[in-house]
């Protein structure tokens, strides 16, 4: 069973920011009367992503991704 409670992405920032600097933006969006420890799940998630997330343009680097089941 899946169930979605909210989206994590990243932003564009425009063609020359995204050229010329290693900036990365996310977003995160869910719906305001979602419970507070989801919320907090939520932004767990995208720190570990933020932290994770490979700057030199090879993507995602998680080693164990596969082991906690996370799909992007």
């Amino acid at each position: 069973m899946q169930h979605t409670v909210g989206k994590i992405s990243k932003q564009w920032s425009g063609l020359v920011r995204e050229y010329f600097t290693a900036a990365d933006n996310f977003g995160i969006t869910f719906p305001m009367d979602l419970d507070v420890k989801m919320k907090a799940c939520m932004i767990g998630a995208l720190f570990l992503i933020v932290s994770c997330y490979d700057t030199t343009g090879h993507g995602l680097e998680l080693p164990y991704a596969s082991f906690f089941k996370i799909k992007f």
